[in-house]
């Protein structure tokens, strides 16, 4: 199956539609792979293992459930993509705020002066959190609170 970011190409991500222009577009590297599927996602455990670094394997929700792996560029993380972002405008960690409620947000939250998970998250990242919302507490519900109230001291 073929994925686009673009939202006018919602039809060619169907299995079995064939999109006119597919081998245009593969002929740019993917941003990233992702395997849905229990058999698929352990077909992909067992012979991606010998790549060892050389991608970044994203199981959801976990290696003993996988149900679905984004296959990754070691670098290709949102943690990653911040810092640089952090780097080219000066700006220090300590001043950032993320909030994230997935695995794919581990190291957005790390690299973050303040990371957030939601209370909905899975566990595993709440290893990382500076500060877990309670189940129902919302993004508004964190912003009020870390950015908008005025701060004691």
């Amino acid at each position: 199956m073929y994925y686009t970011k673009d939202p006018s190409d919602n039809a060619y991500v169907l299995p079995g539609v064939v999109d006119p222009d597919l081998a245009d577009r593969l002929a740019a590297p993917p941003d990233q792979i992702i395997v849905w599927g229990e058999a698929e996602c352990r077909w992909v455990i067992r012979h991606c293992s010998y790549l060892d670094g050389a991608v970044q394997l994203l199981v959801l929700p976990s290696y003993d459930d996988p149900q679905v792996i984004h296959i990754l560029h070691p670098l290709a993380t949102k943690g990653y993509a911040l810092a640089e972002y952090c780097a080219s405008r000066g700006i220090d960690r300590r001043q950032v705020l993320a909030m994230g409620d997935s695995l794919n947000d581990f190291s957005l939250l790390s690299f973050a002066g303040t990371g957030i998970a939601m209370g909905h998250s899975d566990p595993r990242l709440h290893l990382v959190a500076d500060v877990v919302l309670q189940k129902g507490e919302t993004v508004a519900d964190a912003l009020e609170a870390w950015v908008f109230q005025p701060r004691q001291g």
